[in-house]
Protein backbone atom coordinates (compact mmCIF):
# COMPACT_ATOMS: atom_id res chain seq x y z
CA UNK A 1 0.00 0.00 0.00
CA UNK A 2 1.49 3.28 -0.65
CA UNK A 3 1.93 6.25 1.78
CA UNK A 4 -1.13 8.36 1.39
CA UNK A 5 0.47 11.82 2.53
CA UNK A 6 2.78 12.09 -0.35
CA UNK A 7 3.03 11.70 -3.83
CA UNK A 8 4.97 9.46 -5.42
CA UNK A 9 5.01 7.88 -8.44
CA UNK A 10 5.83 4.11 -8.41
CA UNK A 11 6.21 3.88 -12.86
CA UNK A 12 9.11 6.16 -12.56
CA UNK A 13 10.65 4.29 -9.17
CA UNK A 14 10.32 1.12 -11.21
CA UNK A 15 12.49 2.40 -14.59
CA UNK A 16 14.93 3.82 -12.14
CA UNK A 17 14.91 0.44 -10.43
CA UNK A 18 14.97 -1.51 -13.50
CA UNK A 19 17.80 0.49 -14.86
CA UNK A 20 20.20 -0.31 -12.37
CA UNK A 21 18.62 -3.44 -11.40
CA UNK A 22 22.79 -4.65 -10.86
CA UNK A 23 23.17 -1.74 -8.38
CA UNK A 24 20.67 -3.54 -6.06
CA UNK A 25 23.13 -5.72 -4.32
CA UNK A 26 24.79 -6.60 -0.70
CA UNK A 27 26.61 -3.45 -0.60
CA UNK A 28 24.02 -1.47 -1.56
CA UNK A 29 22.34 -3.15 1.72
CA UNK A 30 25.44 -1.73 3.57
CA UNK A 31 24.90 1.85 1.91
CA UNK A 32 21.10 1.95 2.49
CA UNK A 33 21.97 1.22 6.27
CA UNK A 34 24.53 3.95 6.65
CA UNK A 35 21.92 6.39 4.77
CA UNK A 36 18.95 5.31 7.03
CA UNK A 37 21.21 5.76 10.18
CA UNK A 38 21.99 9.14 9.37
CA UNK A 39 18.21 10.28 8.87
CA UNK A 40 18.25 10.56 12.64
CA UNK A 41 20.87 13.87 12.68
CA UNK A 42 18.52 15.45 10.19
CA UNK A 43 15.96 17.82 11.27
CA UNK A 44 12.74 16.77 12.27
CA UNK A 45 10.63 17.91 9.18
CA UNK A 46 13.54 16.69 6.40
CA UNK A 47 13.80 13.40 8.24
CA UNK A 48 10.03 13.09 8.41
CA UNK A 49 9.68 14.28 4.62
CA UNK A 50 12.60 11.94 3.48
CA UNK A 51 10.93 8.92 5.82
CA UNK A 52 7.55 9.02 4.01
CA UNK A 53 9.86 8.42 0.49
CA UNK A 54 11.66 5.76 2.19
CA UNK A 55 8.02 3.98 2.90
CA UNK A 56 7.09 4.13 -0.36
CA UNK A 57 10.26 2.43 -1.49
CA UNK A 58 9.93 -0.25 0.77
CA UNK A 59 6.76 -0.78 -0.27
CA UNK A 60 7.31 -0.79 -4.15
CA UNK A 61 10.95 -2.97 -3.51
CA UNK A 62 9.35 -5.70 -1.30
CA UNK A 63 7.27 -7.02 -4.15
CA UNK A 64 9.31 -6.52 -6.82
CA UNK A 65 9.31 -9.05 -9.56
CA UNK A 66 12.82 -7.95 -10.88
CA UNK A 67 16.56 -8.82 -9.25
CA UNK A 68 17.34 -10.76 -5.94
CA UNK A 69 14.23 -11.73 -4.23
CA UNK A 70 15.77 -11.78 -0.88
CA UNK A 71 18.05 -8.41 -1.26
CA UNK A 72 15.10 -6.82 -2.43
CA UNK A 73 13.31 -8.06 1.20
CA UNK A 74 15.92 -7.03 3.23
CA UNK A 75 16.39 -3.31 1.53
CA UNK A 76 12.56 -3.08 2.10
CA UNK A 77 12.83 -4.06 5.83
CA UNK A 78 15.44 -1.72 6.65
CA UNK A 79 13.25 0.95 5.10
CA UNK A 80 10.57 -0.06 7.20
CA UNK A 81 12.67 -0.22 10.60
CA UNK A 82 14.02 3.31 10.35
CA UNK A 83 10.63 4.65 9.14
CA UNK A 84 9.09 3.49 12.20
CA UNK A 85 11.62 5.03 14.42
CA UNK A 86 11.13 8.49 12.94
CA UNK A 87 7.47 8.23 12.17
CA UNK A 88 6.59 7.52 15.84
CA UNK A 89 3.59 5.81 17.06
CA UNK A 90 2.88 9.14 19.39
CA UNK A 91 3.61 11.74 16.43
CA UNK A 92 1.97 9.69 13.86
CA UNK A 93 -0.07 6.56 15.34
CA UNK A 94 -2.35 5.62 11.97
CA UNK A 95 0.96 5.50 9.77
CA UNK A 96 2.95 3.54 12.42
CA UNK A 97 0.60 1.23 12.67
CA UNK A 98 0.33 0.54 8.74
CA UNK A 99 4.47 0.69 9.00
CA UNK A 100 4.28 -2.31 11.69
CA UNK A 101 1.65 -4.46 9.15
CA UNK A 102 3.77 -3.78 6.13
CA UNK A 103 6.95 -4.53 8.14
CA UNK A 104 5.54 -7.85 9.18
CA UNK A 105 4.26 -8.49 5.90
CA UNK A 106 8.07 -8.68 5.08
CA UNK A 107 9.31 -10.37 7.87
CA UNK A 108 6.67 -13.40 6.47
CA UNK A 109 8.66 -13.14 3.47
CA UNK A 110 11.89 -12.86 4.17
CA UNK A 111 14.19 -15.21 2.85
CA UNK A 112 17.26 -14.54 4.77
CA UNK A 113 17.60 -15.32 8.64
CA UNK A 114 16.05 -18.10 10.45
CA UNK A 115 12.68 -18.54 9.44
CA UNK A 116 11.17 -19.37 12.97
CA UNK A 117 12.69 -16.18 14.28
CA UNK A 118 11.09 -13.88 10.89
CA UNK A 119 8.13 -15.54 11.61
CA UNK A 120 7.89 -14.42 15.29
CA UNK A 121 9.46 -11.15 14.45
CA UNK A 122 6.19 -10.64 11.85
CA UNK A 123 3.98 -11.01 14.73
CA UNK A 124 4.93 -8.77 17.24
CA UNK A 125 4.68 -6.17 14.55
CA UNK A 126 1.09 -7.59 13.50
CA UNK A 127 0.91 -7.20 17.29
CA UNK A 128 1.99 -3.66 17.46
CA UNK A 129 -0.08 -2.48 14.65
CA UNK A 130 -3.42 -4.15 16.22
CA UNK A 131 -2.53 -1.14 18.86
CA UNK A 132 -3.33 1.44 17.24
CA UNK A 133 -5.40 -0.54 14.55
CA UNK A 134 -8.27 -1.51 16.66
CA UNK A 135 -11.70 -3.04 15.38
CA UNK A 136 -13.47 0.88 17.10
CA UNK A 137 -11.03 2.42 14.87
CA UNK A 138 -10.13 1.13 11.90
CA UNK A 139 -12.24 -1.83 11.62
CA UNK A 140 -11.30 -2.82 7.97
CA UNK A 141 -7.22 -2.06 8.92
CA UNK A 142 -8.24 -4.41 11.74
CA UNK A 143 -9.56 -7.11 9.87
CA UNK A 144 -6.67 -7.40 7.41
CA UNK A 145 -4.25 -7.00 10.11
CA UNK A 146 -6.28 -9.98 12.03
CA UNK A 147 -5.70 -11.99 8.58
CA UNK A 148 -2.11 -11.36 8.82
CA UNK A 149 -1.59 -12.34 12.09
CA UNK A 150 -3.82 -15.16 11.51
CA UNK A 151 -1.65 -17.03 8.49
CA UNK A 152 1.88 -15.87 10.66
CA UNK A 153 0.21 -18.34 13.55
CA UNK A 154 -0.43 -20.87 10.91
CA UNK A 155 3.16 -20.86 9.75
CA UNK A 156 4.93 -20.37 13.25
CA UNK A 157 7.59 -22.76 14.11
CA UNK A 158 8.86 -21.40 17.74
CA UNK A 159 6.21 -22.76 20.59
CA UNK A 160 3.82 -25.29 20.90
CA UNK A 161 2.23 -25.54 17.07
CA UNK A 162 -1.35 -26.21 19.08
CA UNK A 163 -1.26 -22.93 20.49
CA UNK A 164 -0.44 -21.18 17.13
CA UNK A 165 -2.97 -23.11 15.36
CA UNK A 166 -5.20 -21.78 17.55
CA UNK A 167 -4.40 -18.86 17.89
CA UNK A 168 -4.84 -18.52 13.99
CA UNK A 169 -8.70 -19.47 14.24
CA UNK A 170 -8.93 -16.77 16.31
CA UNK A 171 -7.56 -14.14 14.48
CA UNK A 172 -9.26 -15.82 11.15
CA UNK A 173 -12.49 -15.59 13.16
CA UNK A 174 -12.38 -12.15 14.26
CA UNK A 175 -11.18 -10.80 10.83
CA UNK A 176 -14.61 -12.46 9.33
CA UNK A 177 -16.73 -10.27 12.26
CA UNK A 178 -15.74 -7.27 9.93
CA UNK A 179 -15.08 -9.08 6.52
CA UNK A 180 -18.39 -10.53 5.78
CA UNK A 181 -19.68 -11.85 2.78
CA UNK A 182 -22.22 -9.13 2.13
CA UNK A 183 -19.08 -6.22 2.57
CA UNK A 184 -16.04 -7.72 1.52
CA UNK A 185 -17.00 -10.76 -0.35
CA UNK A 186 -12.96 -11.01 -1.64
CA UNK A 187 -11.63 -10.72 1.53
CA UNK A 188 -14.08 -13.08 3.47
CA UNK A 189 -13.64 -15.72 0.76
CA UNK A 190 -10.05 -15.22 1.14
CA UNK A 191 -10.29 -15.88 4.87
CA UNK A 192 -12.60 -18.68 4.73
CA UNK A 193 -9.49 -20.35 2.88
CA UNK A 194 -6.92 -19.49 5.43
CA UNK A 195 -9.52 -20.71 8.17
CA UNK A 196 -10.40 -24.11 6.52
CA UNK A 197 -6.47 -24.69 5.92
CA UNK A 198 -5.71 -24.17 9.55
CA UNK A 199 -8.96 -26.30 10.69
CA UNK A 200 -7.35 -29.13 8.36
CA UNK A 201 -3.68 -28.75 10.05
CA UNK A 202 -5.74 -28.34 13.69
CA UNK A 203 -4.05 -30.30 16.69
CA UNK A 204 -6.59 -29.90 19.24
CA UNK A 205 -10.05 -30.72 18.85
CA UNK A 206 -11.47 -34.01 17.19
CA UNK A 207 -9.93 -34.91 13.95
CA UNK A 208 -13.23 -35.76 12.29
CA UNK A 209 -14.94 -32.19 13.14
CA UNK A 210 -12.14 -30.43 12.35
CA UNK A 211 -11.94 -31.75 8.63
CA UNK A 212 -15.69 -31.15 8.39
CA UNK A 213 -15.27 -27.88 9.37
CA UNK A 214 -12.31 -27.72 6.85
CA UNK A 215 -14.50 -28.50 4.05
CA UNK A 216 -17.52 -26.12 4.99
CA UNK A 217 -14.49 -23.50 5.13
CA UNK A 218 -12.93 -24.58 1.46
CA UNK A 219 -17.13 -25.03 0.23
CA UNK A 220 -17.79 -21.19 1.15
CA UNK A 221 -14.52 -19.53 -0.15
CA UNK A 222 -15.66 -21.48 -3.50
CA UNK A 223 -18.91 -19.73 -3.59
CA UNK A 224 -17.77 -16.39 -4.15
CA UNK A 225 -14.41 -17.98 -6.09
CA UNK A 226 -15.83 -19.10 -9.00
CA UNK A 227 -13.36 -20.48 -12.01
CA UNK A 228 -13.95 -17.64 -14.60
CA UNK A 229 -13.42 -14.54 -12.32
CA UNK A 230 -10.90 -16.00 -9.79
CA UNK A 231 -9.07 -18.72 -11.72
CA UNK A 232 -5.96 -19.32 -9.19
CA UNK A 233 -7.68 -19.32 -6.10
CA UNK A 234 -10.19 -21.58 -7.53
CA UNK A 235 -7.61 -23.86 -8.53
CA UNK A 236 -6.23 -24.02 -5.15
CA UNK A 237 -9.21 -24.39 -3.21
CA UNK A 238 -9.88 -27.43 -4.99
CA UNK A 239 -6.90 -28.48 -4.37
CA UNK A 240 -7.54 -28.27 -0.83
CA UNK A 241 -10.80 -29.61 -1.21
CA UNK A 242 -8.90 -32.80 -2.49
CA UNK A 243 -6.93 -33.09 0.20
CA UNK A 244 -9.12 -33.01 2.80
CA UNK A 245 -11.63 -34.99 1.39
CA UNK A 246 -8.50 -37.82 0.85
CA UNK A 247 -8.07 -37.13 4.70
CA UNK A 248 -11.58 -37.48 5.74
CA UNK A 249 -13.14 -39.52 8.08
CA UNK A 250 -16.92 -39.40 8.62
CA UNK A 251 -18.34 -40.66 5.24
CA UNK A 252 -18.17 -43.18 3.30
CA UNK A 253 -14.37 -43.70 2.44
CA UNK A 254 -15.08 -44.67 -1.51
CA UNK A 255 -16.99 -41.55 -2.19
CA UNK A 256 -14.60 -39.19 0.15
CA UNK A 257 -11.79 -40.60 -2.27
CA UNK A 258 -13.99 -40.42 -5.60
CA UNK A 259 -14.51 -36.59 -3.96
CA UNK A 260 -11.07 -36.10 -3.93
CA UNK A 261 -10.20 -37.19 -7.23
CA UNK A 262 -13.01 -34.50 -8.87
CA UNK A 263 -11.50 -32.00 -7.04
CA UNK A 264 -8.04 -32.49 -7.65
CA UNK A 265 -8.96 -33.26 -11.42
CA UNK A 266 -10.21 -30.00 -11.34
CA UNK A 267 -7.15 -27.91 -10.46
CA UNK A 268 -5.69 -29.69 -12.71
CA UNK A 269 -7.26 -27.75 -15.69
CA UNK A 270 -5.77 -24.39 -14.11
CA UNK A 271 -2.66 -25.69 -12.63
CA UNK A 272 -1.17 -26.66 -15.75
CA UNK A 273 2.54 -27.64 -15.91
CA UNK A 274 3.60 -24.89 -18.04
CA UNK A 275 1.95 -22.54 -15.74
CA UNK A 276 2.23 -23.49 -12.23
CA UNK A 277 4.80 -26.37 -12.34
CA UNK A 278 4.94 -26.81 -8.41
CA UNK A 279 2.14 -27.16 -8.07
CA UNK A 280 1.16 -28.98 -11.21
CA UNK A 281 3.10 -31.48 -9.75
CA UNK A 282 2.10 -31.55 -6.17
CA UNK A 283 -1.35 -32.73 -6.92
CA UNK A 284 -0.22 -35.14 -9.18
CA UNK A 285 1.72 -36.09 -6.75
CA UNK A 286 -1.91 -36.06 -4.19
CA UNK A 287 -3.51 -37.98 -6.82
CA UNK A 288 -1.80 -40.56 -7.26
CA UNK A 289 -1.96 -41.05 -3.49
CA UNK A 290 -5.88 -40.85 -4.17
CA UNK A 291 -5.51 -43.55 -6.95
CA UNK A 292 -3.37 -45.71 -4.44
CA UNK A 293 -5.96 -45.94 -1.89
CA UNK A 294 -9.21 -45.76 -4.13
CA UNK A 295 -11.90 -48.13 -3.82
CA UNK A 296 -13.73 -47.95 -6.48
CA UNK A 297 -12.93 -49.33 -10.14
CA UNK A 298 -10.81 -52.17 -10.76
CA UNK A 299 -7.51 -52.11 -8.77
CA UNK A 300 -4.86 -53.09 -11.01
CA UNK A 301 -6.25 -50.32 -13.29
CA UNK A 302 -6.04 -47.47 -10.04
CA UNK A 303 -2.42 -48.67 -9.32
CA UNK A 304 -1.57 -47.96 -13.00
CA UNK A 305 -3.23 -44.36 -12.84
CA UNK A 306 -1.27 -43.92 -9.58
CA UNK A 307 1.94 -45.05 -11.42
CA UNK A 308 1.39 -42.28 -14.05
CA UNK A 309 0.51 -39.10 -11.79
CA UNK A 310 3.55 -39.99 -9.78
CA UNK A 311 6.00 -40.44 -12.82
CA UNK A 312 4.40 -37.18 -13.25
CA UNK A 313 5.33 -34.98 -10.71
CA UNK A 314 8.54 -36.21 -11.06
CA UNK A 315 8.55 -34.39 -14.19
CA UNK A 316 9.14 -30.82 -12.26
CA UNK A 317 10.09 -33.00 -8.78
CA UNK A 318 13.80 -33.21 -9.61
CA UNK A 319 16.07 -34.41 -6.47
CA UNK A 320 18.38 -31.26 -7.54
CA UNK A 321 15.69 -28.73 -6.88
CA UNK A 322 13.16 -30.33 -4.65
CA UNK A 323 15.06 -33.05 -2.98
CA UNK A 324 12.27 -33.29 -0.25
CA UNK A 325 9.46 -33.32 -2.67
CA UNK A 326 11.46 -36.01 -4.79
CA UNK A 327 11.86 -38.44 -2.06
CA UNK A 328 8.54 -37.84 -1.08
CA UNK A 329 7.43 -39.13 -4.61
CA UNK A 330 9.78 -41.50 -4.66
CA UNK A 331 8.44 -43.51 -1.71
CA UNK A 332 5.07 -43.10 -2.96
CA UNK A 333 6.03 -44.39 -6.43
CA UNK A 334 7.74 -47.05 -4.14
CA UNK A 335 4.16 -48.26 -2.89
CA UNK A 336 2.60 -48.21 -6.06
CA UNK A 337 4.79 -50.54 -7.50
CA UNK A 338 5.18 -52.72 -4.30
CA UNK A 339 1.26 -53.29 -4.38
CA UNK A 340 1.17 -53.63 -8.45
CA UNK A 341 -0.36 -56.24 -10.42
CA UNK A 342 0.19 -55.43 -14.03
CA UNK A 343 3.61 -56.37 -15.09
CA UNK A 344 5.58 -59.11 -13.59
CA UNK A 345 6.13 -59.51 -9.66
CA UNK A 346 10.03 -59.58 -9.31
CA UNK A 347 10.07 -56.50 -12.01
CA UNK A 348 8.13 -54.53 -9.87
CA UNK A 349 9.70 -55.07 -6.44
CA UNK A 350 13.33 -54.26 -8.26
CA UNK A 351 11.11 -50.74 -9.50
CA UNK A 352 10.00 -50.32 -5.81
CA UNK A 353 13.27 -51.43 -4.45
CA UNK A 354 14.98 -48.53 -6.10
CA UNK A 355 12.16 -46.24 -4.75
CA UNK A 356 12.53 -46.47 -1.60
CA UNK A 357 16.46 -46.31 -2.03
CA UNK A 358 16.31 -43.33 -4.02
CA UNK A 359 14.13 -41.96 -0.86
CA UNK A 360 16.47 -42.54 1.47
CA UNK A 361 19.25 -41.15 -0.20
CA UNK A 362 17.46 -37.57 0.56
CA UNK A 363 15.79 -38.93 3.99
CA UNK A 364 18.48 -39.41 5.95
CA UNK A 365 18.35 -40.52 9.75
CA UNK A 366 19.80 -36.98 10.84
CA UNK A 367 17.98 -34.92 8.65
CA UNK A 368 14.38 -36.43 8.04
CA UNK A 369 14.19 -38.92 11.23
CA UNK A 370 10.41 -40.14 10.64
CA UNK A 371 10.64 -40.01 6.75
CA UNK A 372 13.43 -42.08 6.92
CA UNK A 373 12.18 -44.27 9.47
CA UNK A 374 9.12 -44.76 6.76
CA UNK A 375 11.31 -45.19 3.84
CA UNK A 376 12.94 -48.30 6.35
CA UNK A 377 9.67 -49.41 6.85
CA UNK A 378 8.64 -49.53 3.45
CA UNK A 379 12.00 -51.22 1.98
CA UNK A 380 11.71 -53.90 4.37
CA UNK A 381 8.13 -54.79 2.56
CA UNK A 382 9.69 -54.61 -0.34
CA UNK A 383 11.66 -57.59 0.61
CA UNK A 384 9.49 -59.01 2.17
CA UNK A 385 7.45 -59.65 -0.73
CA UNK A 386 10.90 -60.40 -2.15
CA UNK A 387 11.02 -63.61 0.25
CA UNK A 388 7.38 -64.69 -0.92
CA UNK A 389 8.65 -64.81 -4.45
CA UNK A 390 11.21 -67.10 -2.98
CA UNK A 391 14.05 -64.67 -2.37
CA UNK A 392 15.37 -65.81 0.30
CA UNK A 393 18.16 -63.60 0.83
CA UNK A 394 15.87 -60.63 1.67
CA UNK A 395 14.86 -62.03 4.85
CA UNK A 396 18.17 -60.23 7.03
CA UNK A 397 18.15 -57.13 5.26
CA UNK A 398 14.04 -56.97 6.06
CA UNK A 399 14.38 -57.53 9.50
CA UNK A 400 17.23 -54.98 9.21
CA UNK A 401 15.08 -52.98 7.83
CA UNK A 402 12.05 -52.61 10.37
CA UNK A 403 14.89 -52.79 13.56
CA UNK A 404 16.49 -49.86 11.82
CA UNK A 405 12.66 -47.97 11.67
CA UNK A 406 11.96 -48.79 15.09
CA UNK A 407 14.76 -46.57 16.39
CA UNK A 408 12.59 -43.41 15.34
CA UNK A 409 9.66 -45.16 15.54
CA UNK A 410 9.09 -45.55 19.27
CA UNK A 411 5.99 -46.35 21.35
CA UNK A 412 6.27 -43.37 23.05
CA UNK A 413 6.47 -41.24 20.09
CA UNK A 414 4.84 -42.45 17.10
CA UNK A 415 2.61 -45.37 18.57
CA UNK A 416 0.62 -45.78 15.08
CA UNK A 417 3.63 -46.46 13.16
CA UNK A 418 5.73 -48.33 15.93
CA UNK A 419 2.15 -50.60 15.51
CA UNK A 420 2.99 -50.69 11.92
CA UNK A 421 6.21 -52.01 11.85
CA UNK A 422 5.94 -53.91 14.96
CA UNK A 423 2.90 -56.04 12.92
CA UNK A 424 5.66 -56.22 9.55
CA UNK A 425 8.08 -57.38 12.06
CA UNK A 426 6.26 -60.04 13.07
CA UNK A 427 4.97 -60.99 9.43
CA UNK A 428 8.64 -61.66 8.40
CA UNK A 429 9.44 -63.43 11.83
CA UNK A 430 5.92 -65.40 11.47
CA UNK A 431 7.18 -66.67 7.65
CA UNK A 432 10.74 -67.20 8.31
CA UNK A 433 9.28 -69.68 11.48
CA UNK A 434 10.54 -67.79 14.00
CA UNK A 435 7.37 -68.00 15.91
CA UNK A 436 8.98 -66.60 19.61
CA UNK A 437 9.95 -63.55 17.86
CA UNK A 438 6.43 -63.01 15.96
CA UNK A 439 5.28 -63.25 19.32
CA UNK A 440 6.89 -60.93 20.62
CA UNK A 441 6.70 -57.64 17.73
CA UNK A 442 2.83 -58.97 17.30
CA UNK A 443 2.24 -58.54 21.48
CA UNK A 444 4.23 -55.29 21.80
CA UNK A 445 1.47 -54.03 18.86
CA UNK A 446 -1.11 -55.37 20.38
CA UNK A 447 0.11 -53.80 23.65
CA UNK A 448 0.03 -50.27 21.79
CA UNK A 449 -2.85 -50.61 20.97
CA UNK A 450 -4.54 -51.27 24.29
CA UNK A 451 -2.42 -49.00 25.81
CA UNK A 452 -1.22 -46.07 24.02
CA UNK A 453 -4.06 -46.30 21.10
CA UNK A 454 -7.22 -46.34 23.24
CA UNK A 455 -8.12 -42.73 23.67
CA UNK A 456 -7.53 -42.37 19.81
CA UNK A 457 -10.77 -45.18 19.46
CA UNK A 458 -12.70 -43.90 22.62
CA UNK A 459 -11.99 -40.19 22.63
CA UNK A 460 -11.00 -39.47 19.21
CA UNK A 461 -14.28 -38.29 17.53
CA UNK A 462 -16.95 -39.35 20.29
CA UNK A 463 -18.71 -41.27 16.57
CA UNK A 464 -19.45 -44.75 17.34
CA UNK A 465 -18.66 -45.33 13.67
CA UNK A 466 -15.40 -43.83 14.00
CA UNK A 467 -14.83 -45.83 16.88
CA UNK A 468 -15.20 -48.77 15.25
CA UNK A 469 -13.17 -48.35 11.90
CA UNK A 470 -10.19 -47.56 14.13
CA UNK A 471 -10.71 -50.82 15.89
CA UNK A 472 -11.62 -52.83 12.69
CA UNK A 473 -7.83 -51.12 11.79
CA UNK A 474 -5.92 -52.95 14.16
CA UNK A 475 -7.98 -56.26 14.21
CA UNK A 476 -5.27 -57.89 11.77
CA UNK A 477 -3.03 -57.75 14.77
CA UNK A 478 -5.58 -60.34 16.86
CA UNK A 479 -5.94 -62.15 14.25
CA UNK A 480 -2.15 -62.82 13.62
CA UNK A 481 -1.64 -63.46 17.62
CA UNK A 482 -4.76 -66.50 16.86
CA UNK A 483 -2.06 -67.84 14.01
CA UNK A 484 0.92 -68.25 16.32
CA UNK A 485 -1.17 -69.28 19.65
CA UNK A 486 -2.29 -72.20 17.08
CA UNK A 487 1.53 -73.02 15.80
CA UNK A 488 2.50 -72.99 19.41
CA UNK A 489 -0.54 -75.53 20.22
CA UNK A 490 -1.96 -73.33 22.77
CA UNK A 491 -5.66 -73.11 21.79
CA UNK A 492 -6.47 -71.54 24.92
CA UNK A 493 -4.59 -68.56 24.39
CA UNK A 494 -5.69 -68.39 20.17
CA UNK A 495 -9.43 -68.75 21.80
CA UNK A 496 -9.10 -65.54 24.26
CA UNK A 497 -7.28 -63.57 21.40
CA UNK A 498 -10.47 -64.91 18.67
CA UNK A 499 -12.86 -63.53 21.80
CA UNK A 500 -10.48 -59.81 21.59
CA UNK A 501 -10.08 -59.71 18.09
CA UNK A 502 -14.36 -59.42 17.30
CA UNK A 503 -14.49 -55.38 16.86
CA UNK A 504 -18.00 -55.38 19.14
CA UNK A 505 -16.18 -57.23 21.55
CA UNK A 506 -12.57 -55.05 21.03
CA UNK A 507 -14.69 -51.82 20.81
CA UNK A 508 -15.94 -52.69 24.44
CA UNK A 509 -12.86 -54.00 25.93
CA UNK A 510 -10.78 -50.95 25.24
CA UNK A 511 -13.51 -49.06 26.80
CA UNK A 512 -13.66 -50.79 29.92
CA UNK A 513 -10.30 -52.26 30.41
CA UNK A 514 -8.39 -50.24 33.04
CA UNK A 515 -10.37 -47.20 31.51
CA UNK A 516 -10.42 -45.71 35.34
CA UNK A 517 -8.79 -46.62 38.62
CA UNK A 518 -10.20 -49.53 40.37
CA UNK A 519 -12.84 -48.44 42.92
CA UNK A 520 -10.96 -49.55 46.63
CA UNK A 521 -7.72 -47.26 46.06
CA UNK A 522 -10.12 -44.43 46.24
CA UNK A 523 -12.57 -45.48 48.93
CA UNK A 524 -13.47 -41.35 49.10
CA UNK A 525 -16.09 -40.63 46.51
CA UNK A 526 -15.12 -37.00 45.52
CA UNK A 527 -11.53 -38.27 45.25
CA UNK A 528 -12.44 -40.58 43.25
CA UNK A 529 -13.88 -38.34 40.92
CA UNK A 530 -11.42 -35.93 41.06
CA UNK A 531 -9.23 -38.57 39.94
CA UNK A 532 -11.58 -39.70 37.02
CA UNK A 533 -11.45 -36.29 35.77
CA UNK A 534 -7.74 -35.98 36.03
CA UNK A 535 -7.41 -39.46 33.93
CA UNK A 536 -10.02 -38.03 31.39
CA UNK A 537 -7.77 -34.70 31.05
CA UNK A 538 -4.50 -36.37 31.17
CA UNK A 539 -5.84 -39.10 28.11
CA UNK A 540 -6.31 -36.07 25.84
CA UNK A 541 -2.91 -34.07 26.74
CA UNK A 542 -1.35 -37.70 25.91
CA UNK A 543 -3.23 -37.86 22.46
CA UNK A 544 -2.72 -34.07 21.50
CA UNK A 545 1.06 -34.46 22.21
CA UNK A 546 1.35 -37.95 20.03
CA UNK A 547 -0.27 -35.88 17.12
CA UNK A 548 2.05 -32.90 17.58
CA UNK A 549 5.30 -35.38 17.77
CA UNK A 550 3.84 -37.10 14.46
CA UNK A 551 3.15 -33.83 12.75
CA UNK A 552 6.29 -31.68 13.95
CA UNK A 553 8.98 -33.60 12.00
CA UNK A 554 9.69 -33.29 8.72
CA UNK A 555 9.50 -29.57 7.91
CA UNK A 556 12.36 -27.80 10.29
CA UNK A 557 16.63 -27.37 10.20
CA UNK A 558 17.98 -30.50 11.84
CA UNK A 559 18.80 -28.82 15.09
CA UNK A 560 15.13 -27.38 15.81
CA UNK A 561 13.78 -30.55 15.15
CA UNK A 562 15.51 -32.38 17.06
CA UNK A 563 15.42 -29.91 20.06
CA UNK A 564 12.00 -29.93 20.29
CA UNK A 565 11.26 -33.81 19.25
CA UNK A 566 13.62 -34.77 22.09
CA UNK A 567 11.38 -31.77 24.22
CA UNK A 568 8.39 -33.20 23.15
CA UNK A 569 8.89 -37.09 23.74
CA UNK A 570 10.11 -35.71 27.56
CA UNK A 571 6.92 -34.27 28.57
CA UNK A 572 4.74 -37.38 26.83
CA UNK A 573 6.55 -39.87 28.72
CA UNK A 574 5.77 -37.57 31.94
CA UNK A 575 2.23 -37.54 30.54
CA UNK A 576 2.02 -41.54 29.93
CA UNK A 577 3.63 -41.92 33.48
CA UNK A 578 1.29 -39.74 35.62
CA UNK A 579 -1.67 -41.20 33.75
CA UNK A 580 -0.03 -45.25 34.98
CA UNK A 581 0.23 -44.15 38.37
CA UNK A 582 -2.90 -43.40 38.83
CA UNK A 583 -4.00 -47.01 39.22
CA UNK A 584 -5.20 -47.53 35.66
Amino acid sequence: MLWATRNSRPHAVHQILQANIDKLNDNFITVWQGAAINLSKMKPKQAYEIAIDIVNFSNLIQDYPIGNRAINLEIAIIGYEVAAKLLTREALPEQWATIKNNLANAYCKRIREKREENLDLAINCYLDALKVRTREAFPEYWADTQNNLGNAYSNRIQGERADSLEAAIDCFSAALEVHTRKAFSEKWAMIQNNLGETFRDRIRGEQAKNLEAAIDCFSAALEVYNREAFTEQWAGIQSNLGNAYSNRIRGNQAENLEDAIRHYSYALKEYTREAFPEQWAQIQNNLGNAYSNRVQGKREENLELAIICYLDALKVRIREAFPEYWADTQNNLGNAYSNRIQGKREENLDLSTSCYLNALKVFTCQAFPEKWAMSQNNLGNAYYYGILEKKKENLKIAIDCYLAALKIRTREAFPKNYVETQFCLGNIYQVAQKFPLAYTAFKAAVDTVEKSLRGDIIFGSGREEDKKKLAEKWNKLYQRMVEIWLTLSNPTEAIEYVERSKTRNLVELLANKHLYPKRDLYPNQEDYQKICVQIDKNRREITAKQRQLERILGSWDSQVKNNTYQGLQNELSQLQNQRDTKGI
